[in-house]
């Protein structure tokens, strides 16, 4: 989207700034859009992933709105 045209949902966390600088425009402006994110892993593969796991869930809680 910044190397030309395009639109796309993005967290405001990532494009904030691309905002304010006027690099990006809201097409609706304050128009807020909740989608539900899951985090998939193989349980067979479970234990090795129990760390980056639990990583995700830590920085999606802090980061995150929950619906």
């Amino acid at each position: 989207m910044l190397a030309g045209l395009g639109w796309g949902m993005q967290p405001l966390a990532l494009i904030g700034a691309h905002l304010g600088d006027g690099r990006l425009v809201e097409l609706k402006p304050g128009h807020r859009l909740t989608v539900a994110l899951h985090w998939q892993y193989a349980r067979l593969e479970a234990r090795l992933l129990a760390g980056l796991t639990e990583a995700v869930r830590r920085a999606a809680a802090a980061a995150l709105v929950v619906p």
